[in-house]
């Protein structure tokens, strides 16, 4: 029993050990288990703390990339460098003209109206000939070494590359001495009072400017000749500080005279979408020849006759919608508006305004029903005869200009081409005419466009209230 009892002792003790030696043993168990449970916790945790936290960034870094879009387009623009930062200065009307000033020159830039995405022109204007030829190798460079840089400072025109390979030419300004080939620009210098600033003309015989003509005669200004063949020996004579010329489509660049290092301005205001549009370049010629204020201060006038005679016309047109017309109305009916045909045949051709040319534009501004109206182009619509006369046979009014010093009646305009004689206003004796040998209506209407406005309200909406024709005369016969 003794020995049985010392047996079961032992087993007892043994278990007991187990038991006892087995507690510590499943406390260190649970503790790491308890430890591993609560790392996984924490891991959980921050899981969830940087799936809450990534969108948040998300939203963060949109919210950064549309602030840098929206500063992209605001006045202030940027040059790749840093240290370059330039103010647009603001344009409300031109499409393809736009201007950054920065603290060494001005930046301009011409949109190509002929091939969209394109620049026609590059200009850097500097008071300093230290800062000459201008910006064009830092620009080279950060193209080298970022192509997708937008290397223009000019926001509107995101066309790095096309940018990168336009023309650029550095101009020293205000101008001294300019060569200048269109009556136009020289009548707007002119009213710029910066006539002394044209050393020489293209075209003389076609431009009715006193001025110049007197400033020939007395060898102020200088005879260049033809504008399509200019004297090139005297255009070199003269050491100008530039040459304005209007640019056309496709005609192959400007010969010997892009070789003489003379910077060309390319007028192309003509090309602008609207009568406003084209005589807010006087903004920009202004800069050119040190008259900005004079410039700024022009166009402010016109821009307010413009609009005073558009508006006017709208209101009249909405009084009409709601009364009958009055007496000496073209068209009888009520709130119909006066339908319009512009130009005749030159050669096999007759060269009508596109829809959304400066013409166009002013033709409906003044009221007037168009054939061409939902055209596209900025620029003229070449046509036949027969596609003229059933598109536009019909309409009220007919206007076109002469440069004829003989009278310019029906019977001559018959002679000219019978087929005239099937148009409505030619047998109601409707057709108002110009005779630029008399009036200087190309001198003035580019860059007075409220001028030529008045015109054709008078014409279009005739009333014994309104001012005399400035440029048309009606056609009478013989």
């Amino acid at each position: 029993m003794s020995s049985q009892r010392l047996l079961a002792s032992r087993r007892s003790t043994t278990q007991q050990h187990v038991v006892t030696s087995g507690r510590p043993h499943a406390v260190l168990l649970s503790g790491a288990v308890q430890h591993e449970a609560s790392a996984r916790k924490s891991r959980a945790a921050n899981r969830k703390r940087v799936h809450a936290f990534f969108p948040s960034v998300v939203v963060l870094v949109v919210v950064l990339v549309v602030a840098l879009l929206s500063l992209s387009g605001c006045r202030k623009s940027r040059l790749s460098t840093s240290d370059a930062v330039g103010d647009t200065i603001p344009l409300r009307y031109a499409q393809n003209l736009t201007m950054v000033r920065f603290a060494d020159g001005i930046l301009v830039e011409l949109k190509d109206p002929w091939h969209e995405g394109r620049i026609l022109h590059r200009y850097w204007l500097t008071e300093d000939s230290n800062n000459l030829p201008g910006p064009q190798g830092r620009l080279q460079g950060q193209a080298e070494h970022n192509p997708s840089t937008i290397l223009s400072p000019l926001s509107s025109l995101h066309s790095p590359l096309s940018t990168l390979h336009s023309p650029l030419s550095s101009i020293k300004y205000p101008l001294q001495r300019s060569v200048v080939f269109n009556t136009a620009h020289a009548s707007l210098i002119g009213m710029l009072n910066a006539t002394d600033r044209i050393a020489g003309v293209a075209d003389l015989k076609y431009m009715l400017l006193p001025d110049v003509q007197r400033r020939v005669q007395q060898g102020e200004i200088v005879d260049c000749g033809n504008s399509m063949s200019p004297d090139i020996e005297q255009i070199v004579s003269l050491h100008a500080d530039a040459i304005l010329l209007s640019p056309f489509e496709n005609s192959g660049g400007y010969g010997r005279l892009e070789k003489l290092g003379i910077p060309i301005i390319e007028c192309a205001d003509y090309m602008e979408t609207s009568p406003l549009g084209r005589a807010e370049w006087m903004r920009f010629y202004g800069l050119l020849f040190g008259c900005s204020q004079q410039a700024d201060s022009l166009f402010s006038m016109v821009e307010r006759a413009y609009c005073a005679l558009r508006d006017s016309v709208v209101s009249t047109s909405q009084r009409l919608n709601s009364s009958a017309r009055p007496a000496g109305a073209l068209s009888e009916r009520s709130g119909e508006r006066t339908s319009l045909l512009t130009e005749r045949l030159t050669g096999s051709t007759w060269y009508v305004p596109g829809g959304k040319s400066t013409m166009g534009r002013l033709i409906a501004d003044a009221g007037a029903t168009y054939a061409w109206a939902d055209d596209d182009h900025s620029g003229s619509l070449a046509l036949s005869f027969e596609t003229v006369l059933s598109k536009s046979g019909n309409a009220d009014v007919w206007l076109m200009n002469t440069s004829s010093p003989q009278p310019f009646t029906y019977e001559s305009l018959a002679a000219e081409h019978h087929g005239y004689t099937q148009f409505k206003a030619f047998r109601d004796q409707n057709i108002y005419f110009i005779n630029t040998l008399q009036v200087p209506y190309f001198e003035e209407v580019s860059f007075r466009p409220d001028l030529l406005l008045r015109d054709y309200i008078t014409m279009l909406h005739p009333n014994p209230q309104h001012p005399p024709l400035r440029y048309f005369q009606k056609m009478h016969s013989q």
